[in-house]
């Protein structure tokens, strides 16, 4: 007969160690997406694991304990695995100083080879080399930050370019560069949007967008990179069929992605950045061309990353009460996260048994964003929280992406 050792549960995105002893199975049904089952069997070496999803036809209904329910079926054989999950084993995506890493760094134009000779406004790109790296691999199992923001990356016989890095460099008069590793997941499969990917229909794009890639998510997990910034199944877009996301564009704060662009970063063919001005019109931040123009920049493209049940763990960083350092109980493996949705390069030392996360990426501004008035009034901006930001400025956050 088996016996329940403990059980791990899957909800909003995160994996939790539940205490079933009073849940019937029907309501574990209920409140958890999915439910890894650890049992034990005295006809057998070891434990073994138990999907409930597997057994979700005979289990559904019951009104019964997961113990209660094993004492019931006798010795009767369940679909179990011999792999157990455990949450002080997960893997998870790594973040890399591009630095620290020992690649070396310089600025290029991926139209020419790497030992010509040009002008630094003539070099939009970067170029990461290391002695004995498989670019290939790098390709397709990282993804990559410029000064915060997630760029583009090519691959070629002389390494690994970064579009518009150096132009970035140039903008923010600063160069830090971090790699995000996605290789404990799965492979990466990067879908640039284009035109025709982003579905014409009787509705308002202003409210929400539709991008259809014409490739399957079976098995995969698709994230959203949208304008730089990198949205892990947040509340900026969801998974609408097997090939197509829609994307929250009511809700997404558009006015603040388009200051933060215009002073970071080169947008200056989308309409909503509006050249060099403060004032810009909210018709203008939020139209179609705009929205459209911000899908399919070069900085926008959809991640396929070869993994399922891909989770996401977030948790706030203590300020060290010094500007751009945070402390932590644990070494940070994850991803900071900056509260204007950036991601901050960092690397981290101990002090006194804590660590010290020292982020090097420029803090952005913060806007408060008043846009009263009709709907062609000038957005007023001030140097203080943005109301149409989800994130506190005074709070920088430590995100973990994992499967178990």
């Amino acid at each position: 007969m088996y016996v329940l050792v403990k059980a791990l549960g899957r909800r909003e995105q995160a994996w939790e160690e539940v205490d079933t002893s009073t849940i019937t199975l029907s309501q574990l049904h209920s409140l958890y997406d999915e439910l890894r089952i650890e049992l034990s069997n005295p006809a057998i070496t070891g434990t073994m694991e138990l999907l409930l999803s597997d057994v979700k036809v005979q289990t559904a209904h019951l009104q019964l304990t997961i113990s209660d329910w094993l004492t019931s079926i006798g010795n009767i054989t369940l679909p179990t695995a011999i792999e157990v999950s455990s949450l002080d084993n997960i893997k998870t995506v790594k973040y890399y100083n591009v630095l620290n890493a020992g690649y070396a760094v310089n600025h290029t134009n991926i139209t020419h080879h790497p030992d010509v000779k040009l002008s630094r406004e003539k070099c939009t790109d970067l170029i990461l080399t290391k002695e004995g790296v498989d670019y290939a691999t790098l390709g397709e199992s990282f993804l990559f930050t410029v000064n915060g923001f997630i760029h583009p990356a090519v691959v070629r016989e002389h390494g690994l370019y970064l579009l518009d890095g150096n132009r970035n460099s140039l903008i923010v008069n600063d160069t830090n560069l971090g790699m995000l590793d996605f290789r404990a997941l799965g492979k990466l499969e990067i879908i640039p949007i284009t035109d025709d990917m982003i579905l014409s229909s009787n509705y308002n794009v202003r409210e929400r967008m539709y991008i259809k890639t014409n490739v399957s998510f079976s098995d995969k997990t698709p994230l959203l990179v949208l304008g730089g910034i990198l949205h892990v199944l947040d509340d900026a877009y969801s998974q609408l069929n097997d090939d197509t996301l829609s994307v929250n564009i009511k809700d997404y704060p558009l006015a603040q992605r388009a200051l933060v662009a215009r002073e970071l970063l080169d947008y200056s063919e989308i309409p909503m950045t509006g050249g060099s001005s403060v004032a810009l019109l909210p018709s203008v931040i939020a139209s179609d061309e705009s929205i459209r123009g911000l899908a399919e920049n070069k900085h926008s493209f959809i991640v396929l990353v070869d993994a399922v049940d891909i989770c996401v763990d977030t948790c706030i960083l203590e300020s060290a009460k010094l500007q751009g350092k945070y402390i932590s109980d644990t070494t940070p493996t994850g991803l900071v996260l900056r509260h204007d949705g950036t991601l901050a390069e960092y690397s981290w030392f101990t002090d006194d048994e804590k660590v010290v996360i020292t982020t090097t990426a420029p803090e952005p501004r913060n806007w408060n964003i008043d846009t009263v008035g009709d709907p062609d009034s000038m957005v007023r901006v001030d140097e203080t929280v943005s109301t149409l930001n989800p994130y506190s400025p005074d709070i920088v956050y430590l995100k973990t992406i994992y499967v178990l």
